[in-house]
């Protein structure tokens, strides 16, 4: 059977008030003591709750907006380790590299990339999470363009120790693959194995 070693949450930290608690069911999500998910969220509102839910210690790990008929909702997760954390959307692709560098002189570091279009669907921008340095991570870099033009950047990182934690894929504006990921440096290797060299194809 699995064994979950788990510390205890702090008892310092507050419960999440009933209506974030609401906003994120009515978003065809759930909220527990640990994480949460939400999967039909608007944006707008979406940045709203995780801050409300930051109040309670809940850092979201994953932020992928995405383009509907009713404008761009979210699909995300949040997990509850009392981390701090930072948060970006609607930033062209450009622009990526250099807000993850005001991002790092703050002492924050990327944890989630993802590409998503406007609501009118004639551009792609980016959403982004960060987070303070965890144990075990010497080092993280993001990897942000069309899939063909990250293949040599995604050797070269692997080539230097570095391994994928995250992996997002989709359709631009004018059908051509848009590939971002986020890649980290561990001092003990988490064994992804072969599905690293996955990635190269």
């Amino acid at each position: 059977m699995p064994e979950w070693n788990d510390s205890p949450l702090d008892s310092a930290w507050t419960n999440p008030a009933p209506a974030l608690v609401r906003q994120i069911e009515i978003a065809q999500g759930l909220l527990t003591e640990r994480f949460a998910l939400c999967q039909t969220m608007p944006l707008e509102e979406f940045v709203a709750v995780a801050e409300g839910l930051r109040g309670s210690r809940y850092r979201p790990i994953r932020f992928r907006p995405y383009a509907t008929a009713d404008g761009v909702l979210v699909a995300a997760v949040w997990t509850r380790d009392g981390l701090d954390w930072q948060m970006a959307h609607g930033v062209p692709a450009d622009q990526t590299h250099q807000r993850d560098a005001e991002m790092r002189k703050q002492g924050y570091w990327p944890v989630d990339l993802a590409c998503y279009l406007e609501a009118a669907r004639t551009a792609e921008r980016y959403a982004a999470l960060w987070v303070v340095q965890r144990p075990g991570v010497v080092n993280t870099q993001i990897c942000v363009g069309l899939n063909r033009d990250c293949r040599a950047t995604r050797q070269q990182l692997m080539n230097d120790g570095y391994v994928p934690e995250t992996h997002h894929m989709m359709l631009g504006a004018h059908g051509e693959l848009q590939s971002s990921s986020i890649w980290s440096k561990r001092q003990i290797s988490p064994g992804w194995g072969d599905h690293s060299n996955s990635l190269q194809s």
